[in-house]
């Protein structure tokens, strides 16, 4: 497990951010996209259109914004974490849905089933030790390891309800390794998003 340590530990403060409650699902409406060129890796990311790249400063400013400080408080408490780890961060916005998706490319490491378990059981431990304390209540919807000695995919949801405000929030997260690249990848949105089309068109 020590060669995932970095990256895990970092992780576990992602699952316990929120997102406001929105109706509106344009994100996923069809498989229409774009792919987007992650320079420093040479990957390229495949988006639904009403997804915007957005950088770090422009992302900060839209948080500010946000009338509510207990949710805008939150999401940067999930970009500061996101931001330490090694390697490059980008971040895709979509505003009609209030979607965020964020992509950390890291440099390259292999996992294999028993780290996967490894995560879930540290994302249940920070669950009860963290969450109950910032009134929010973690929920794991599903959680799949598929790999061979060429390719980990690792994949979770999480629901996330808010107990003051009565809002809920899904965060999918996704961990591929393949072809000497790793890259770590969140969906944060306010409904349970069928994302793994797009994923499933990841360019490494």
């Amino acid at each position: 497990m020590q060669k995932l340590t970095p990256y895990l530990l970092i992780l576990l403060t992602l699952f316990v951010s929120c997102a406001e409650t929105t109706s509106d699902t344009s994100a996923t409406n069809n498989e229409d996209g774009n792919y987007h060129f992650l320079s420093d890796r040479g990957i390229k990311v495949f988006l639904p259109k009403a997804f915007d790249k957005y950088t770090l400063v422009d992302y900060q400013n839209l948080l500010k914004q946000d009338k509510n400080k207990r949710t805008s408080d939150f999401k940067i408490e999930r970009l500061n974490a996101l931001r330490k780890m090694e390697g490059n961060f980008y971040i895709f916005f979509d505003a009609a849905s209030q979607s965020t998706f964020t992509v950390n490319t890291v440099p390259h490491f292999e996992f294999d089933k028993e780290d996967a378990n490894q995560l879930l059981s540290y994302i249940k431990l920070t669950n009860e030790n963290e969450n109950a304390k910032k009134d929010r209540k973690l929920t794991k919807v599903t959680a799949k390891y598929t790999g061979t000695k060429r390719q980990q995919i690792f994949k979770s949801i999480h629901k996330i309800e808010d107990l003051k405000t009565k809002t809920d929030s899904y965060n999918t997260a996704y961990i591929i390794s393949s072809n000497d690249k790793t890259v770590i990848m969140q969906l944060l949105a306010p409904e349970k998003l069928p994302f793994d089309t797009y994923i499933q068109k990841l360019k490494m």
